[in-house]
């Protein structure tokens, strides 16, 4: 069975401080707060899809998604601050695919820089080997076939058997 960790009270209480306040400013700033849960659904499933400990899909999505949202809060703000306003710009059907397909960009991103990092470091690791296996003969044309790695040893690494 897994250990479970003990939070000290100080993280607790910091966190419940900070949940409190994006609380009070969720409802203070409701209809943004409406545009903002609509348009982010995107990231919400990054979050839940992404089991990385680095997280990177859920950054580029996440980072991607909210740059989306941002020309729908400006013109909530600009037009007038309300909740009538906010529904109306979130269900319209333009608001949403720009939305969604900027996030979805997002999850491009994240798979084509995902496949181009694993191909370097694939050619990274054959280049690597090629190398090796080039510095692996110079030692046996020098060394002889001692270091080539096939001579069977005894328990205290001596060879069991004469050249």
């Amino acid at each position: 069975m897994a250990s479970k960790r003990k939070v000290p009270k100080s993280l607790l209480m910091r966190l419940k401080i900070i949940g409190g306040a994006l609380l009070i400013c969720a409802i203070v700033f409701l209809p943004t707060t409406i545009v903002l849960a609509i348009g982010m659904i995107p990231t919400l499933a990054a979050i839940l899809i992404d089991r990385s400990k680095s997280k990177f899909l859920t950054i580029s999505v996440g980072v991607l998604n909210a740059s989306g949202c941002l020309p729908f809060i400006l013109h909530l703000w600009d037009i007038g601050h309300t909740i009538d306003n906010a529904l109306i710009i979130s269900v319209q059907a333009r608001t949403l695919i720009i939305i969604y397909v900027i996030a979805a960009l997002g999850y491009i991103i994240d798979f084509a820089i995902t496949g181009i990092v694993s191909n370097i470091l694939v050619q990274r690791g054959q280049a690597r080997t090629k190398k090796i296996e080039k510095r692996h003969k110079e030692l046996i044309e020098r060394w002889g076939l001692k270091v080539n790695g096939k001579i069977p040893l005894d328990a205290e690494g001596f060879p069991t058997q004469n050249e």
